[in-house]
Parts: structure tokens; C-alpha cells; sequence
């Protein structure tokens, strides 16, 4: 089913089974660069989908409730439409 997101869908989807995850390892385990996942995190970011803590130049990200509610919406209407 994670196929059916998109990029940035993926990502959210990463944050939740790994909270506190960073942009290098979102890329790594993404198979993208980190200039492109920092992209489509700064526009999570904007949208409300995630908070970050930083960890001196380290920052670590979590789906925030907004992102998290959003997310599940998301997941139900796909779970809906196979059935």
C-alpha cells in the first residue's frame, strides 16, 4: 500500500515508524538525497505536519497530531477503496 503515496506521503509514513528520525536517514532510507528530502521536509514542516527538535546541529523529526490525524484520513480512504 505505501506505493499508492507519494514522496513526501512515504516520508510521513517513515516519521511515524521511526520517531525522532533525521534527514540523513530519511535519505538513506529513501534512496534520495538529503537535499531533496530537506526540501520536502521544510514543506511538511510549513504545512503543520511535523515537529522538529534539534539536537545541536542534528535535527530530529516527529509527526505532530495534526500530521498524525491527516495521515490516518489518508490511510482509511485507501484502505476504503480496495474494498
Amino acid at each position: 500500500m505505501r506505493s499508492l503515496f507519494t514522496a513526501k506521503g512515504q516520508l510521513l509514513i517513515r516519521i511515524v515508524e521511526r520517531p525522532g528520525v533525521t534527514v540523513r536517514e530519511l535519505a538513506e532510507d529513501r534512496f534520495l538525497t538529503r537535499r531533496s528530502v530537506w526540501g520536502m521536509i521544510g514543506e511538511l514542516r510549513k504545512a503543520g505536519y511535523l515537529m522538529v527538535r534539534k539536537d545541536g546541529t542534528v535535527h530530529h523529526y516527529n509527526i505532530s497530531a495534526f500530521g498524525l490525524t491527516e495521515l490516518r484520513k489518508l490511510t482509511e480512504a485507501a484502505d476504503d477503496s480496495t474494498d
